[in-house]
């Protein structure tokens, strides 16, 4: 363990006092810093699902929570599944689905993959939950489509759907977010060079 690490490691009870705070950016932060610690993941994954639990139901720390967790704790997936089953706030919905995605990898359902592809266009709600998170974080539709890129299915899924997209009457700049990602996307996969079709 570096330095730096060790350091921030002496400060771990600091960091759970943090994490109940009821300022979001300061539990939202600290939850961000325990995750860099998997070699704690079962401590820190239970610190995360009380503390969700605790967190107002319309949050933008919940769905923080489900962000940071995509890349992170094994054993993550069970938690998410259960989220997005319950859970009614879109924002934080989407979060949990792309974290079962990450998790999940081949044994994912239909059901994941078909609830990420219909939200491929945000909205206000979303985009405010994503980007009221204190650490540099994607445009929603990017996780959206790294989510699907994950699944053979998946890809063709979302390029369909943008197809749709393209012909109805989306909001442009969220059509363009969307774009981008894809071609991103297509262009990490190395399945095709060209960009989805404007």
């Amino acid at each position: 363990m570096s330095n730096a690490r060790q350091t921030v490691r002496t400060g771990w009870e600091v960091l759970k006092a943090c994490l109940e705070e009821t300022d979001h950016l300061v539990s939202a932060a600290a939850a961000y810093v325990i995750t860099r610690y998997p070699e704690d993941g079962a401590e820190v994954l239970n610190l995360l699902k009380t503390r969700f639990e605790r967190a107002d139901s319309g949050s933008c720390l919940r769905t923080g929570f489900m962000m940071l967790v995509k890349d992170f704790v094994p054993g993550v997936e069970e938690w998410a599944r259960s989220v997005f089953a319950r859970e009614t706030v879109l924002p934080v919905r989407i979060a949990a689905a792309v974290a079962i995605a990450h998790a999940a990898r081949q044994q994912v359902s239909a059901d994941i993959i078909d609830f990420l592809a219909q939200h491929l266009i945000s909205n206000d709600a979303i985009d405010e939950a994503y980007s009221n998170q204190p650490w540099d974080k994607p445009e929603p539709a990017r996780e959206i489509v790294d989510a699907l890129f994950l699944f053979g299915f998946g890809r063709r899924l979302a390029m369909t759907k943008f197809d749709e997209l393209l012909n109805s009457q989306q909001d442009k700049e969220r059509l363009r977010f969307c774009d981008y990602a894809l071609r991103d996307a297509l262009c990490l996969t190395g399945e095709r060079t060209e960009s989805p079709r404007r």
